[in-house]
């Protein structure tokens, strides 16, 4: 059972800097350096910090933010995305955000004709106590949740929320693990 939220305020809804800070880089650099000459569509990307640390090997980068005047390439949703239209799609710390997050996760894998990862908060450490947060993910729902979408899925863990240095870690470490930091790399 996911652990929701009741008193959630989603970011979607209007633009700047609040519940919007820049706490994902190292996952972020994590994801362009491991990549070269990648189209990479980067979901849900906030301020458009992502971009120069998703550019890492000559990779081509497109922002998509649903809420308005933020410095995206897109202002718009997942689902209006063409299938197959980027190598890698990328959701750092966004899926916590979604109310219909399984649709979500089947969108992001969908544009994708490479890989999509995603990163977010470990319920077991934070409690969903975040007012920006619809629900946080047990380990073990989130691998669940992602191995309905493909077999091939890595589990990464990290020490700290902004995703530096994460660990590749087997599913069954990733189900039981008390790190603050979850990320998931589903490969089609």
């Amino acid at each position: 059972m996911k652990r929701k939220n009741e008193n959630f305020v989603d970011l979607a809804e209007y633009s700047g800097s609040d519940g919007r800070r820049d706490s994902q880089s190292g996952w972020q650099a994590f994801i362009g350096r491991s990549t070269k000459k990648k189209t990479i569509l980067d979901v849900g990307s906030g301020l458009g910090n992502s971009r120069h640390r998703l550019q890492q090997n000559e990779n081509l980068v497109t922002l998509l933010e649903p809420a308005p005047n933020m410095p995206a390439d897109i202002c718009g949703v997942i689902d209006d995305q063409e299938t197959k239209s980027y190598d890698i799609t990328t959701a750092f710390d966004v899926i916590e955000h979604i109310e219909e997050d399984e649709k979500f996760l089947e969108n992001l894998f969908r544009v994708c004709r490479d890989a999509s990862f995603l990163s977010t908060p470990n319920f077991n450490v934070f409690g969903c106590k975040n007012k920006y947060h619809i629900r946080e993910y047990k380990p073990e729902e989130l691998a669940d949740m992602c191995l309905t979408k493909t077999k091939k899925v890595k589990f990464f863990v990290c020490s700290n929320t902004a995703g530096n240095n994460p660990v590749e870690v087997s599913e069954e470490d990733f189900r039981k693990t008390m790190a603050p930091a979850l990320g998931v790399l589903l490969q089609k």
